[in-house]
């Protein structure tokens, strides 16, 4: 019997292309973003078009099929809110971000799917979220934190991973495989490095020494939405940044991915995806699972989870001028780069329309 899934906040795709490589067909792709629903649709090729719907879940209605024991519900919140990595979150902005979640695993919950699966950073207070709907119904949500790259992808991606128990136990007991660097798996797709290439950090600019790095012979640093990696010699000093093709590979999508065309934007959506090496696991698993349809559980049951939006944290302290501006002006550059790139590719089909 084939199984299907449902992905909200379906972003690039990467959840998307895991449940394939494990054999399920969509049944429902959401997302508010009408332009990565189209790059969606490009590299789910060949696929239903009907099945994508460009909508903000949480405000318009949701068109959900009804449950059954083959069906798989999957959903991404956004996480931003949530990022360590993120100091400027406001606390309207980590209120949307509970809201998400929330409604997310109210969703599962509400409408009774006996197979489904968040993922999330596991930053403390979404853990601590989660600790509250397992403590309240305990026979039905659970969660294991995991770092893809203990599964195989060439970069480091710990997630949350909450669903009901016995697909989470599931999931727990896949072996771990041997860790894929970032070197092999540039090779593998025949992506080159500058000459003296020999570490990355998630730094940029003059500060790049300054900071943490890892060998190419390393699993990479988690690639992020905000910005690329950036390539060491190993005197420290920058030769330049990942491009999204040394990013895709990083998170393990495949060579024949297409990108959006606009660096920044490509940056953007793998940075947001959701780990394809991760959501496979989740899908064989969910298969192995034998599970019959739960009852719904109610919605004031569900809203009466106390759980609160965090306080914002406190900004950080500015960095002295000498300091910030180098990497300020690298920003600026990216920035002029990125939109001389997007005119040249609307002139490029310009003059091959004509």
């Amino acid at each position: 019997m084939p199984w299907y899934y449902v992905d909200l906040f379906a972003g690039g795709g990467g959840a998307s292309l895991g449940f394939r490589q494990a054999g399920a067909v969509p049944r429902l792709v959401v997302d508010s973003d009408h332009v990565t629903l189209q790059n969606w649709l490009a590299n789910a090729c060949p696929a239903d078009p009907n099945v994508v719907r460009c909508l903000t879940i949480g405000t318009d209605a949701l068109p959900l099929p009804p449950p059954t024991p083959a069906l798989h519900l999957h959903s991404s919140p956004p996480c931003q809110s949530f990022s360590t990595a993120r100091s400027a979150t406001t606390a309207s902005e980590a209120g949307e971000g509970v809201r998400l979640l929330r409604l997310s695993l109210d969703t599962a919950l509400a409408h009774g799917f006996a197979s489904w699966s968040i993922e999330n950073v596991a930053t403390r207070f979404v853990l601590k979220i989660l600790d509250a709907y397992r403590s309240a119904f305990p026979h039905r949500v659970t969660y294991v934190v995991l770092d893809a790259a203990d599964y195989g992808a060439p970069s480091s991606r710990k997630r949350a991973y909450a669903g009901p128990p016995a697909l989470i136990a599931a999931l727990k007991e896949v072996p771990m495989r041997e860790r894929t660097s970032a070197r092999v798996s540039f090779a593998n797709r025949g992506l080159t490095l500058p000459d003296g290439a020999v570490g990355l950090t998630v730094s940029r600019g003059r500060d790049a020494a300054q900071n943490r790095a890892r060998s190419l012979d390393d699993v990479a640093f988690t690639v992020t939405a905000s910005h690329p990696l950036t390539i060491l010699d190993a005197n420290g000093k920058s030769l330049g940044v990942l491009t999204p093709k040394h990013s895709a590979a990083l998170l393990g999508l495949p060579a024949e991915w297409k990108m959006l065309r606009n660096r920044r934007a490509a940056q953007r959506a793998i940075g947001n995806m959701v780990s394809p090496v991760m959501a496979k696991l989740l899908m064989e698993c969910a298969v192995r699972v034998d599970a019959a349809l739960p009852p719904p559980i109610a919605q004031t049951d569900l809203d009466a989870i106390d759980v609160h939006a965090p306080p914002p944290p406190p900004p950080p302290p500015p960095a002295p001028p000498s300091a910030d501006a180098p990497s300020t002006r690298k920003r600026e550059l990216d920035d002029v780069l990125d939109t001389l790139d997007s005119i040249l590719q609307k002139l490029r089909r310009l003059v091959r329309d004509i």
